[in-house]
């Protein structure tokens, strides 16, 4: 048996390191799908047609609302492949190392692998949806409260109205701010390993 050389012990070094990377991703990537593929979001837009206001609902909210369903099944139905995918490449041998390297491409220019984009938003595609999932459901209620306010004058519906709507900018604010700075850490992450 030949001793390995140099060159081939550096490597076998960096791939002993690149496996708890390996392994974490798969964790977190399992972990997310298992987020994504909680039906919540098809629950709470389902139990929203029982609602005895939506009897009174313009097109516009039922519409909002039936889109709403659609994506967040359709993210579940994502999730599930996704899983299957990641479990299947799990119990392989080199299950893991092959959907590593299916997600990345060389870069000459860098000298190492980078994330291919597609698959970065193929990933991703499942909680995108979801996000989306429940933004038309958020919509929906605000569309069915404002409808409802301008239809019933009598009974302080547009102060109502007004309260839910400022609540909502304030939400939408907070969700942004948090946005912004996950992936500024996720940037400062990204750096640090470079």
């Amino acid at each position: 048996m030949s001793k390995p050389t140099a060159t081939g012990r550096i490597f076998a070094r960096f791939l002993k390191q690149l496996q708890p990377i390996k392994n974490a991703w798969y964790q977190h990537g399992a972990q997310q799908l298992k987020l994504v593929s909680l039906p919540l979001a098809s629950h709470v837009t389902a139990s929203a047609f029982t609602w005895p206001i939506t009897a009174k609902a313009s097109w516009v909210v039922i519409g909002l609302w039936y889109s709403s369903l659609l994506i967040s099944l359709t993210s579940i139905t994502m999730a599930i492949h996704q899983s299957y995918a990641l479990h299947f490449s799990e119990n392989m041998p080199t299950g893991v190392k092959t959907l590593c390297d299916a997600l990345a491409s060389s870069d000459s220019t860098v000298g190492r692998k980078k994330p291919k984009l597609f698959q970065v938003f193929t990933w991703q595609l499942p909680s995108l949806m979801l996000v989306f999932s429940v933004c038309l459901f958020i919509v929906g209620v605000l569309a069915l409260v404002w409808d409802t306010a301008w239809k019933e004058k009598d009974r302080g519906g547009k102060q109502i109205a007004g309260i839910f709507t400022v609540v909502l900018a304030f939400c939408v604010a907070q969700y942004c701010a948090l946005s912004v700075g996950i992936f500024q850490c996720v940037r400062v992450w990204s750096d640090d390993s470079q």
